[in-house]
Formats: structure tokens, C-alpha cells, sequence
């Protein structure tokens, strides 16, 4: 009996720890909305497409996945998360090549490095609803969960490729959805609350929006500076966005009127 009653006081004196380790209060919280006075830094669109560091590595065309897709024009931009704690962008990319995703495919996988694209954006993934509009109108990304990967990093980067497809599809804020928009699925899990969008998801759709404000701020005052002859389009940063006239944008890669334009950096998404 004394045994038994040693035995619980001890349990019962190490609780406290245990919560203190579970807590790691010494961790920062993942999402913070403290008010912060610094001023928005302006960026290129071909600045931000740098940031994001987009590298191409596309599904054989031959693919299962691939053989059935459609033509495309993106109207929205479904978030979706990948659920792995080990596998990266690369990894993914991997096994979308080799067919081991079936006849899944989508359009990026982002991680905290870089954002791999694995079809072309003028293509339908099968990602969201099976065939239905979720697949046949968005863009779809998936955000890296790798348990050893810092995932503001990966959700910022991805908020600034969505800032990027916005802009070169004309795509509103309100069509940036979760994967939860098409099916209710608990979708991207790391950014929803209690399965549903939150003030999580806001965090990140206010990312992508003042992404976006910020390039047009950029993009204004290169505008301006180009009117008044204080610069020569040598002066000017190149343009990142791959914005062809095939795709009913005009051919204006980054201002109007062929404003702000300059060569294609590698880092512009495909189509």
C-alpha cells in the first residue's frame, strides 16, 4: 500500500513538468497580429517571383494524370496542405513524376526553400473535387508540413506566389480559397480552425493581398518615374511575369502599356 501511495504522489509531483514540456512555452506563437509600424517594402513583380524561387520540373505529358486534363483559364486559387510531415517540394515532385499520386496531380508544391511547378497553369489539376469546378477553374498549391521545416517561412512564400498568380490571371482576393471551399475538408488543416477557416486563413489571405498592394505600390512608382524620364528601361528591375498575349493579358508583363517590362526571369511561373 505504501508502495502504491509513493508510486501516485510521485505521478502525481511530475504532472507539472509534463504540461511545462507539452506548453514549450518558450515557443513563439506560429501566428501573431501585433500591430507592427514598419513600412510596407515595395516589390516588383519579377521581385517577388525571385522571392518565391519557382522551379519547374513538369509531369510527363504521357502521365496518367496528365492524359486527362483540359485547357484552363484560371479563375481561382485553391490552398491546400500536404499532410506529410517528411516530404518536401522535391519529394512530391518525385512522386508526381513517377506516378505514384494516380491520377491526382496539381499545379505547385511549396516548401520553405522553394515552389516546384509540375504543370503547365493553362492545364487542369485534379486536386480539389474531383472534376468538378474546384479542378476545372484553380490553380492549386500545396503547402509543405515538414515537421523539420519553419512553417511561416513555407506560408509566406506560398502567400507571394499567390500574389504573383493574381496578378498575372487577374484573379480577385475572394476567389483565393481553401481546398475546404469545394468539399468541406478540413483543408489546409494548419490554417483552419476547428476544421474551418478562421482567423488563421485570414492571416494568410491578408499575406496574399498585401503582397499584392505592395507590388502595385512598386509598380506605380516605376510608372511614375518612367513618365517623368527619370529612367531608362535598363533602370528598370526585370519583369518576372510570363504574361503572353495567348493568355488574354495583353502581353503586359508587369505595367500598362508595356510599361515596367523587361525579360522573363527564370523564376516566372509557366504556363
Amino acid at each position: 500500500m505504501n508502495v502504491r501511495k509513493l508510486m501516485a504522489k510521485a505521478a502525481f509531483l511530475a504532472l507539472p513538468a509534463l504540461f511545462a514540456a507539452c506548453s514549450d512555452t518558450s515557443r513563439p506563437p506560429a501566428i501573431s497580429f501585433r500591430i507592427s509600424n514598419a513600412p510596407p517594402v515595395p516589390r516588383t513583380m519579377s521581385q517577388m517571383a525571385g522571392e518565391v524561387r519557382i522551379e519547374r520540373d513538369f509531369m510527363s505529358p504521357r502521365s496518367r494524370a496528365r492524359r486527362a486534363a483540359r485547357s484552363m483559364k484560371p479563375r481561382f486559387i485553391t490552398i491546400h496542405s500536404t499532410a506529410n510531415p517528411t516530404g518536401d517540394a522535391a519529394a512530391h515532385s518525385r512522386a508526381l513524376k513517377r506516378g505514384a499520386m494516380g491520377s491526382l496531380n496539381w499545379h505547385f508544391t511549396v516548401d520553405q526553400y522553394h515552389a516546384i511547378q509540375h504543370i503547365p497553369l493553362n492545364e487542369t489539376g485534379r486536386h480539389a473535387d474531383r472534376g468538378g469546378p474546384g479542378d476545372m477553374y484553380s490553380i492549386g498549391i500545396e503547402m509543405g508540413e515538414v515537421r523539420s521545416h519553419n512553417p511561416i517561412v513555407t506560408w509566406n512564400r506560398s502567400a507571394k506566389l499567390t500574389a504573383v498568380l493574381m496578378k498575372q490571371y487577374n484573379i480577385p482576393l475572394r476567389n483565393v480559397v481553401p481546398h475546404y471551399y469545394w468539399t468541406g475538408k478540413n483543408c489546409p488543416a494548419p490554417l483552419l480552425t476547428n476544421g474551418r477557416p478562421g482567423d488563421k486563413w485570414s492571416w494568410f489571405v491578408s499575406r496574399a493581398g498585401g503582397a499584392l498592394m505592395r507590388a502595385a505600390w512598386c509598380m506605380s512608382c516605376e510608372e511614375s518615374a518612367w513618365n517623368n524620364g527619370r529612367q531608362s528601361a535598363s533602370d528598370i528591375p526585370p519583369g518576372g511575369l510570363l504574361l503572353h498575349s495567348s493568355q488574354g493579358t495583353g502581353g503586359d508583363a508587369g505595367g500598362r502599356n508595356g510599361r515596367c517590362t523587361g525579360p522573363a526571369v527564370h523564376a516566372a511561373p509557366q504556363v
